[in-house]
C-alpha cells in the first residue's frame, strides 16, 4: 500500500501548475453550499485557486451522479460502486486533474508529465 502525501509533495510534481485541496459537510451539503479550501500551492492568487477548487467539486459530484445512475441501472455492479480514482478534462494549454478525495491540480501541458502516476499520487493526498 502506498504512504500517505502532502498537498506540497504533489504541488512539486512534474507538469503540476498548481494543486488545491478543499472540504464539505457532506456529499449533499457540497451541491448546496460551496466548498472550503483548506489548502493550497504553487497558485499566486488564491482567487485561482478557488476557481480550479470549484470548478473540480462540480466535476467530481456530476461524475459520482452518474456513477451511481449507472449502479442503480446495473445492479449486478454494484461492487465496483466507484472505479473511478481520478479525472481528467484535457486543454491546449492546462489540464485539470481531481480525484474524490477533494484535491485538483492543474496541469501544464507543455511539460511532459505521468498522468498514470500523477492519478495515483493525487489520490495519496492525507486530508
Amino acid at each position: 500500500m502506498s504512504e500517505p502525501i502532502s498537498l506540497e509533495t504533489l504541488g512539486s510534481e512534474k507538469g503540476v501548475f498548481g494543486a488545491v485541496q478543499w472540504a464539505s459537510d457532506s456529499a449533499v451539503n457540497s451541491s448546496i453550499k460551496p466548498p472550503r479550501m483548506t489548502a493550497y500551492t504553487g497558485f499566486k492568487m488564491k482567487e485561482r485557486a478557488i476557481r480550479l477548487m470549484k470548478t473540480a467539486d462540480a466535476l467530481a459530484l456530476a461524475s459520482a451522479a452518474i456513477m451511481h445512475l449507472e449502479t442503480d441501472h446495473r445492479p449486478e455492479f454494484r461492487t465496483t460502486e466507484f472505479p473511478v480514482d481520478s479525472l481528467v478534462i484535457h486543454g491546449q494549454k492546462y489540464s485539470l486533474l481531481t480525484s474524490f478525495n477533494h484535491v485538483a491540480a492543474l496541469l501544464d501541458n507543455s511539460l511532459d508529465y505521468d498522468i498514470k502516476d500523477l492519478s495515483l499520487k493525487i489520490s495519496l493526498v492525507a486530508p
